[in-house]
């Protein structure tokens, strides 16, 4: 059977990523991120997703190159917004393997595993459950706009910003309440330990991968103090 990737190393490794990019600020750390969610990726065989991050990263790159160049503030601003979407892209590409990648009930039971409070698993499921649902949401309210004949205008933003953002708040409304709703009809609100379908506990390789992956950290560290 294939090695899957415990959601403990994933979760480690992405709550490691903004630790370190808080105190260190040279432009080889935020490679090395990306480096080893890219083969996160090319291990569970998510190549076109792979390709768009790749592109995704590339363009907003280029575009904060070229916007370092102006000397207005409000262009500054932007390119700077677009460095930091350049160095946490590592942390989107982890989070998206955890929300399309694994079922809520495997980060839950790898959570329960480790004896992590129950408000902060439950925070997390629905969080897990909810961003997904969001833009499944925003997707449709665009569909209607445009049948409607309305679309999204520049020259209008304030109008436009109206007909979709409204209505994604009050879908955003329901759909919290259907979600609290649906994890208290399935008892999430227990005192008792939930049981699960899955069985997830931390191993020898998952073990061996979060230590190949601080080893690495390390020695990549190391290799920029020696430059």
């Amino acid at each position: 059977m294939r090695y899957r990737i415990n959601p403990l190393v994933l979760i480690f490794y992405n709550i490691l990523i903004p630790c370190i990019l808080m105190f260190v600020h040279d432009r080889w750390i935020p490679l090395y991120f990306f480096i080893v969610s890219s083969l996160f990726l090319i291990y569970m065989k998510k190549y076109k997703r792979l390709c768009k991050v790749i592109i995704i990263t590339i363009l907003f790159y280029l575009g904060q190159q070229l916007l370092m160049l102006s000397n207005v503030e409000v262009v500054q601003f932007v390119s700077m917004l677009f460095m930091m979407v350049v160095r946490l892209m590592p942390t989107y590409i982890v989070t998206l393997i955890l929300m399309y990648d694994y079922q809520p009930s495997e980060v839950i039971s790898a959570l329960q595993s480790i004896h992590v409070p129950k408000a902060f698993i439950i925070a997390l499921s629905i969080t897990l459950r909810y961003i997904p649902t969001f833009f499944r949401e925003l997707r449709y309210i665009n569909e209607s706009m445009r049948l409607r004949g309305i679309r999204f205008e520049i020259k209008n933003i304030v109008k436009s910003f109206g007909y979709f953002v409204v209505p994604q708040l009050f879908r955003c409304l329901i759909l919290a309440d259907e979600l609290t709703s649906a994890g208290l009809c399935k008892g999430i609100d227990c005192t008792e330990r939930r049981t699960s379908y899955y069985n997830i506990r931390f191993g020898m390789k998952d073990a061996l991968i979060t230590i190949a992956i601080c080893l690495g950290l390390v020695g990549e560290m190391l290799w920029i103090r020696m430059l």
